[in-house]
């Protein structure tokens, strides 16, 4: 039997088309972001104790928001009815809701792949709950992700693309610095620039490491897989997948961050990014910033590392 996959990363750093490429594989089923984490099990202190019924369905009505959420008054029937059939436990509620939304493009039977970038910060309560899964942990380099919608999210003002740029920066290192830390078992890193730049052979490495068979021939198409990774219509920067076309986008950050956007990244992201193998795009690393800048940012990440510690000491 295949283990299911979880696949995260920071978000903007092409999961989704990792995801829909891997979901190309005959043996896997996948689906949109469930937020399984960040969102169903945000109130539930003890993952490892079995579920009410009625706590159950409320944790389900905590979906709303979510693209391609919540479920159907039916939908929700049938994750109940999984959920009890499988033990009544947390674990069981995830499977049950990835199984119920699978079901929207196909049988949703076998071992699937879900991917919600940010439960990168929830690594060990996956392991928890699906000790025998496979955790894949993608990585771009942080200008890219810093690019990302950067148009349409901040538009053309200084102070607001900063802001914006400081805020996918701090996301950046939080997430990596988690996905590097979690656990070392059963867990994979690729790096995006892999993906895009030697597709083949990064397929073909990452299902030799999670046990799968490989043929070149299951990825030619993956275009027609977009329906089961996206939510049409409410995630429209995701349809450039749809066309089953692999461009490269690694250098775009260098056309479209201006150079006080990328300095203000590389402060950010710092010796992570460059332990990682991201050179500078400067020859002096040291960030010509103005000061209420360097504490602005400095501010971010402190308080996005305090919310990640108090969300921890709640679920403990």
């Amino acid at each position: 039997m295949h283990p299911n996959i979880f696949l995260v990363g920071c978000p903007r750093s092409g999961t989704t088309l990792l995801q829909q490429l891997l979901s190309c594989h005959p043996d896997y089923f996948t689906v949109p972001e469930t937020h399984l984490f960040t969102v169903l099990f945000e109130g539930v202190k003890n993952l490892s104790e079995a579920l009410e019924p009625s706590a159950a369905g409320a944790i389900l009505d905590r979906l709303g928001g979510k693209p391609g959420l919540p479920l159907t008054i039916a939908e929700k029937d049938e994750a109940l009815r999984l959920f009890r059939g499988r033990g009544g436990t947390p674990a069981a509620l995830s499977e049950a809701v990835i199984r119920t939304l699978g079901r929207r493009t196909g049988p949703a039977e076998g071992p699937f792949i879900e991917k919600t970038p940010r439960h990168v910060l929830y690594l060990r309560d996956i392991r928890r709950l699906f000790p025998k899964a496979r955790l894949v942990h993608l990585i771009r380099d942080p200008r890219g992700v810093a690019a990302s919608l950067i148009e349409k999210r901040a538009g053309t003002e200084a102070e607001a693309r900063l802001e914006y740029v400081a805020s996918r920066a701090v996301e950046w290192r939080t997430c990596v610095a988690a996905g590097l830390a979690g656990p070392k078992e059963d867990m994979l890193t690729v790096f995006f620039e892999d993906v895009v730049l030697a597709t083949e052979r990064t397929l073909e490495r990452l299902c030799r490491d999670l046990g799968l068979a490989f043929d070149p021939g299951w990825f030619a198409s993956f275009g027609a897989g977009f329906a089961s990774c996206a939510v049409a219509g409410a995630e429209p920067h995701k349809e450039r997948n749809r066309l089953g076309r692999i461009e490269d986008t690694t250098q775009e950050w260098r056309e479209r961050l201006r150079p006080e956007e990328v300095r203000l990244v590389e402060f950010i992201a710092g010796p992570l990014m460059r332990r990682l193998g991201y050179a500078s795009a400067f020859a002096s690393e040291k960030p010509e910033l103005p000061w209420r800048w360097r504490l602005r940012a400095l501010g971010k990440f402190a308080r996005q590392k305090k919310k990640r510690l108090l969300g921890a000491l709640r679920r403990r």
